[in-house]
């Protein structure tokens, strides 16, 4: 009955189903991966978030690990300061608001200062100026990630992600190597950018991911003898409306 089974097109047929199954079961245990990556990174973000912060004073080797808790002491700079484009909040798209701290004449540290509205879509941002003076913010230590997306123009501009390296040319001193999420800080008249106090540290999407891979190799595996099934059916009834006898099972 299922002698069809050994035919060339159907033994092409089962390489690509066990190829397809191999592809999915390996995106899924990727995914889980990436999910026990993520949890550890998590918790030592929140170990780290949970010490005590340290006071950060622009020194070249005062290079903390991210996470870690800082307060910086220094005068905001708005005319260099730029949006960071496609930031969500409560569901509202928006911009970032990353404005240089001079810790002195040479050294600074970007901080993202919050979440600000389309509309505020020009730098300086009118609508939001930091604190004049000196002035002292918290927050926490961050890394950017690795990209390619080329940056030309920086100072009164937006950008798509953080590269301290190209943002260095839009400032006159020079970006410490890590930028500063702000957590707290001096609040100015009228309206000011939303800080999100708390980085994000959820398991994210890779369980769901995982899970949808799986489903995925389950699906094919449950169609794939769907299929074969109904072409026994179909080739047993052809052979019985012959007067055939159909072949025993193999």
């Amino acid at each position: 009955m299922y002698s069809f089974l050994r035919r060339p097109a159907w033994l092409g047929l089962h390489i690509v189903v066990l190829a397809i199954v191999i592809a999915f079961v390996s995106l899924g245990m990727w995914q889980l991966r990436r999910l026990d990556e993520r949890r550890t990174s998590n918790e030592v973000a929140a170990e780290r978030l949970e010490r005590d912060p340290k006071a950060w004073a622009g020194g070249v080797g005062d290079v903390p690990p991210e996470y870690t808790r800082l307060t910086v002491e220094g005068e905001f700079r708005s005319e260099e300061e730029v949006l960071l484009r496609s930031q969500v909040n409560l569901g509202r798209p928006g911009f970032d608001v990353l404005t240089p701290l001079y810790v002195d004449e040479t050294a600074a540290i970007l901080v993202n200062r919050g979440w600000v509205p389309l509309e505020f879509d020009s730098t300086p941002v009118a609508g939001v100026p930091p604190p004049t003076g000196k002035v002292a913010v918290s927050g926490f230590a961050r890394y950017p990630l690795d990209g390619d997306t080329p940056i030309e123009s920086l100072q009164g501009s937006i950008v798509a992600r953080i590269d301290l390296d190209s943002l260095n040319r839009g400032v006159a001193g020079e970006l410490a190597s890590f930028y500063l999420e702000m957590t707290s800080g001096p609040v100015t008249e009228g309206a000011t950018p939303i800080i999100d106090a708390a980085p994000d540290l959820t398991d994210g999407p890779h369980l769901s991911y995982a899970v949808q891979w799986f489903a995925f190799t389950a699906v094919s595996l449950v169609g794939y003898a769907a299929l074969i099934r109904s072409t026994a059916r179909r080739r047993a009834g052809l052979n019985r409306r012959r007067g055939l006898q159909p072949p025993l099972p193999s």
